[in-house]
């Protein structure tokens, strides 16, 4: 018995698509070399913003995992045996008015974001800080969402450039 084409056609598509893997993976290297990607292990972003500010880890990490997916000098990886491991704390967040209207209201905010982040590698391990800026206009009508997207962005990139900086592991002579 010979089944429809038509159903030939979808059950290797299922084949496919069932095999397929559901990861991250990136292959190129930061020093340029070819060979394997390096591999990032991310351990949950701790919120340590101090008054609480719900939910920015959880932005914040959506939007370093669409970074680190874009980037190519990673490979997300699990716990098991990465090259690279992050450990990333936000420690703090402003969001000051720039510029206000003649009755008060707020026209510009900044959006300012500060983070710990420690990277360990089988060399060694370096803790720093990175930090990044960004403003939304309300008195244009922009959202408060958009400002943020972007600040998301900033840090994310930020945080990956700091990874990728392989200067501090190289053996001083």
């Amino acid at each position: 018995m010979t089944l429809p084409r038509p159903f030939q056609i979808f059950c290797l598509l299922l084949c496919v698509l069932t095999t397929a893997s559901c990861g991250y993976v990136i292959s190129s290297r930061p020093d340029g070399r070819s060979g394997p990607a390096e591999r990032i292990f991310v351990e949950p972003i701790e919120n340590q913003i101090a008054p609480p500010r719900p939910g920015l880890d959880l932005d914040f990490t959506d939007r370093l995992k669409e970074e680190m997916a874009l980037d190519t000098r990673f490979e997300l990886s699990g716990a098991a045996s990465p090259d690279v491991t992050l450990r990333m704390s936000l420690i703090e967040f402003r969001e000051p008015a720039l510029v206000r209207s003649f009755d008060n209201k707020q026209t510009e905010v900044a959006l300012e974001v500060g983070a710990r982040i420690r990277v360990t590698t089988r060399e060694g391990t370096r803790e720093m800080r990175v930090t990044a800026t960004d403003s939304y206009v309300p008195g244009l009508g922009e959202a408060r969402s958009a400002g943020l997207s972007r600040l998301w962005r900033n840090l994310a990139r930020n945080t990956l450039d700091q990874i990728a900086d392989r200067d501090w592991v190289t053996p001083s002579e």
